[in-house]
């Protein structure tokens, strides 16, 4: 291979570029400032000067301006004469009343995340969790062992899920009994059964999830078709002509993810279908926003966002054939699906 030419000494545009990367972290706890004083709830629509802001925020006025300032810059706020603000759309984002709100991201952001990242030369050097330095133990561990942080954690992330946008393509007209492994709040099979009157559905999670999905099934409209199945997915799964894995795999290292997917495949028939909602990083080295979701892997679980060949390598193994995977278009940021089905043992 040819080696590229050498590059031309870095400029201005260069150092520019540098130092903003280096600042993101102050941009991340303004945001996470602001939401917390609930500024965006109290702009809502409207254009407001900083002094009315401060005072219903509770704020310092004069450190608020500065933050509100710092946020025009990455157009979170916008700033008119007189120092007053309005949200941009992007900043509406962090109002708790906005579809989509990502306040409850913002939250684990603030008390898991960026802590993490601070330990991420450990997860590098030793190729270990940042998490289980801080915390000293696993991830799922310190949640079983600790029941508030597991119910906020929980609450806050299920908040946070959106349903796959690819689950539009799926096509489940001939399925009759669908099974959501880890399924979380319950809302991708609320969507799955409301889409499709005829199928019935079962939801396995753990018990303070299992009790979220309870409720967002019953708020759907589809408790009567449903089941929630409180259990450990590595240990059993329900039967089902279909079966959900969204956003699991990547919790967990190749051996883990290995072992669930051949639970599946044991407990599933020949010809049954698997849909796998996943961050699918190209192979290509290309651009793709999974490739930095990927570091939150790194510093958090023994898991990874794979490739499309890793996914097909382990769902291979595991007696699955890959028969299409289809990545979004206008979304990169939103999971791919890939659909397999059982071989015959």
């Amino acid at each position: 291979m040819t080696p590229p030419a050498r590059a031309a000494a870095p400029g201005a545009s260069e150092r520019i570029l540098v130092m903003g990367l280096l600042k993101g972290a102050w941009l991340a706890h303004a945001c996470c400032t602001i939401t917390e004083l609930s500024v965006p709830d109290i702009l809502g629509e409207n254009t407001r000067p900083v002094t009315e802001i401060a005072a219903e925020a509770g704020a310092d006025t004069e450190a608020l301006y500065r933050v509100l300032r710092a946020l025009t810059t990455v157009d979170i706020v916008i700033e008119f004469p007189g120092r007053c603000f309005a949200l941009t759309p992007a900043g509406s984002l962090l109002r708790s009343d906005t579809q989509g709100s990502l306040v409850p991201v913002v939250s684990v952001v603030r008390d898991e995340v960026l802590g993490l990242f601070g330990e991420l030369t450990h997860a590098v050097r030793t190729g270990e969790p940042a998490f289980e330095k801080i915390y000293g133990k696993p991830f799922y561990d310190y949640l079983g062992a600790n029941p508030d942080r597991n119910r906020s954690m929980t609450s806050s992330l299920a908040a946070s899920r959106r349903v796959p946008a690819m689950l539009a393509s799926c096509g489940l007209a001939d399925a009759r009994t669908v099974a959501d492994i880890g399924g979380g709040n319950g809302a991708l099979l609320a969507r799955i059964l409301t889409d499709h009157p005829r199928l019935t559905g079962t939801l396995l999670e753990l018990p303070e999830a299992a009790r979220h999905a309870r409720h967002v099934l019953a708020e759907a409209g589809v408790a009567d078709r449903s089941e929630v199945v409180e259990g450990d997915f590595f240990e059993a799964v329900p039967t089902a002509d279909v079966y959900v894995l969204a956003r699991i795999l990547r919790n967990w290292d190749d051996e883990r993810a290995l072992a669930l997917l051949r639970r599946i495949r044991r407990t599933c028939g020949a010809g049954d279908r698997l849909l796998v909602f996943e961050k699918v990083i190209p192979d290509e080295p290309v651009f793709h926003p999974a490739k930095i979701d990927d570091l939150l892997m790194l510093v958090l679980v023994r898991g990874r966002d794979r490739t499309e060949s890793e996914h097909r390598t382990l769902l291979g193994a595991a007696g699955f054939r890959v028969e299409e995977v289809r990545t979004p278009v206008t979304d990169l940021d939103a999971e791919a699906v890939i659909e397999a089905v059982a071989e015959q043992a």
